[in-house]
């Protein structure tokens, strides 16, 4: 007899399955503890938030209990799936301009974690209502209660003193699990998992609450006009200057922030100055005799010889007047009438030092390119206009507050949370698109803030005959550190401010960067300056060679021309302390060639010919 094949079963599994009724969970029901504090004491600012300080022991504060429902979802696993995937599609464009970030081996590993998070039976929940138990509102398992007022809602009645500002950890007590027929679930807390970072020891293991406002806030970082009066030093702020923008229909209407632009030259240890059109104003400079910081008019420029900073500026330029200002009297102050050592360091040798450290941490090219003359020659700094402020949403009308007790609790407690200084913190020299080097608060121009307390301890020692610009031979790849102890420079990189208040910045950033704003309460922020605010001055600003003495011809100027210049070039000295004169440089060549007249000596100044037009592909 023919053996029989084997035939797999075909029942259906209803037929051979024993009914039950499904579990299907909708219901997160909670019980939390928290231990909080209003004050940020034992926080620190980290890099991008706000970290326990090990050292300092937090203050006994009673706990408090919150309790609540929060429907569970299953929408975490498709968005980390999700964001997962189109980070993998990103990473394949990247492959094909050889910009990839990753090898072959982590991203298969990263699909088969797309694969494997689709079958994974995730189910999230949030502590729902416990941001408005905080506030002080009334809450039941549904969400604020609320009370109805003929054919509309009345706002809820606050029954306890908000908590806007909350820091501390939070404990899960107990949680339990209800389906849609109503069935409860105990989950046991004490085998409850927190994330590394965020996890506190103890039993159960506690969640590290970082600082947050519970109302809605925003840090209103702004550019803005720098041509309004109110950068005197102590003057008062009432209005407000207009917010920068662009306007390419009607350039006239646009409000330019930056008020103009300065160029470090470390070899000469100046600093030149100029207006937002490019046009110089003048430069900052080191005495012959004393190495005092001293300010000179710009050559060509019509004034006396003895014109101060501030000399015939408009309102929109008065910001490079004062700072250069505040930089001459901090050396003066800081000398105390001496001349300088053989290794004493000026403030405008502590801020090109500082300018030059965090340099090295800016791309530079990748964002402005090498259009520009400046560019190419200098790195230049534009001088930048900003205002701070932190505004934080209050609540009072959104609440009924016809008790006047409760009124009196509520804005009392608001008030009481202006008394809080926040850490801000601007720049960061984690980033090569930052470019910030420096900033100024408050007008006082006395004092330069650097972007970081390492560009203190850590700057470079490059000033002229030292690091890069030691000899031939002598020069280091890194130059050696030597740390800036200038009082100019401030290293207190973190700011202070508190709700409402509002803080006037001076900043000095690259053309093309950013700056970052990190708050920790926040989430970090940036802006960037518009092309349309610095391409034309950039177009057309050049620095100025500071020559002699040399021997002069009086009837041609014969001079070897620097070869970073268009072809057009001139020869500016002064002839009497009110006027300068011009004269067109002809290169000079190896012939021997006797001049007609008497040579004589003269000090001047190698500049670009205002007239020049640009060279093919410049």
């Amino acid at each position: 007899m023919a053996s029989q094949k084997y035939r797999p079963s075909r029942e259906s599994p209803v037929a051979i399955t024993s009914w039950s009724q499904p579990w299907a969970p909708l219901w997160l029901e909670w019980e939390v503890e928290i231990r909080s504090t209003t004050r940020l004491d034992g926080w620190k600012l980290s890099q991008v938030d706000f970290e326990p300080i090990p050292t300092v022991v937090p203050p006994a504060i009673p706990p408090q209990t919150f309790r609540g429902r929060c429907p569970l979802h299953t929408g975490t696993a498709r968005t980390l799936a999700a964001a997962i995937e189109e980070w993998l599609k990103a990473e394949e464009q990247r492959d094909k301009n050889n910009t990839g970030e990753v090898d072959d081996a982590t991203a298969t590993a990263l699909q088969q974690i797309v694969g494997g998070i689709g079958y994974l039976d995730i189910l999230t929940g949030s502590l729902d209502g416990l941001s408005v138990q905080l506030l002080g509102l009334p809450v039941d398992p549904f969400g604020v209660l609320t009370t109805r007022a003929g054919d509309s809602l009345k706002p809820p009645a606050p029954i306890d003193v908000p908590q806007l500002l909350v820091a501390g950890d939070l404990r899960l007590k107990r949680a339990r699990l209800v389906d849609a027929f109503g069935r409860t679930l105990d989950l046991p807390v004490n085998k409850l998992h927190v994330v590394a970072r965020d996890e506190e020891a103890g039993a159960p293991p506690a969640l590290v609450m970082r600082p947050r406002i519970q109302r809605p806030a925003r840090w209103l970082f702004r550019l803005v006009d720098p041509s309004l009066p109110d950068i005197t030093p102590g003057a008062s702020d009432t209005g407000g200057p207009a917010e920068a923008n662009v306007d390419q229909i009607d350039p006239a209407k646009m409000i330019n922030p930056v008020s103009g632009f300065l160029l470090p030259d470390h070899i000469d240890e100046s600093l030149e100055v100029f207006d937002t059109a490019g046009s110089p104003l003048g430069q900052l400079m080191h005495e012959p005799f004393g190495g005092g910081v001293a300010w000179e008019i710009a050559p060509g420029r019509s004034g006396p010889a003895d014109a101060g900073p501030g000399f015939d500026l408009d309102q929109k330029q008065r910001i490079l007047g004062l700072m250069s200002a505040g930089m001459v009297a901090a050396d003066a102050r800081a000398r105390g009438g001496k001349p300088a050592g053989p290794d004493g360091e000026s403030a405008l040798s502590a801020f090109l030092r500082a300018i030059d450290t965090t340099l090295w941490t800016v791309d530079t090219f990748a964002p402005l390119g090498n259009e520009h003359i400046a560019g190419l020659v200098g790195r230049p700094v534009a001088v930048v206009r900003a205002r701070l402020r932190l505004d934080i949403d209050d609540d009072l009308d959104e609440v009924d507050l016809s008790d006047p007790a409760q009124r009196a609790k509520r804005e009392a407690a608001y008030r009481d949370l202006a008394d809080r200084a926040l850490p801000v913190r601007l720049g960061e020299l984690t980033r090569s698109d930052d470019g910030l080097l420096g900033f100024f608060v408050d007008d006082d121009y006395a004092h330069f803030h650097v972007v970081d307390k390492v560009v203190r301890d850590s700057a470079f020692d490059s000033r002229p005959g030292r690091g890069q610009f030691n000899q031939i031979g002598l020069t280091k790849q890194v130059p050696d550190v030597k740390p800036i102890t200038h009082p100019y420079i401030v290293a207190e990189d973190e700011l202070l401010v508190h709700p409402g208040q509002v803080v006037r910045l001076t900043l000095l950033m690259h053309p093309a960067g950013r700056v970052h704003l990190t708050s920790g309460i926040l989430p970090r922020k940036y802006l960037q300056l518009a092309r349309d605010w610095v391409q034309p001055g950039l177009a057309v600003m050049a620095p100025s060679a500071r020559i002699g003495p040399v021997l002069i011809d009086p009837d041609k100027v014969r001079l070897p021309k620097i070869s970073s210049f268009p072809k057009e070039q001139i020869w500016t000295r002064r002839i009497n302390p009110s006027t300068w004169k011009d004269d067109p440089i002809l290169a000079a060549t190896q012939t021997a060639l006797f001049p007609d007249m008497p040579s004589q000596v003269e000090e001047g100044y190698i500049r670009i010919a205002p007239n020049a037009a640009p060279e093919s592909g410049s």
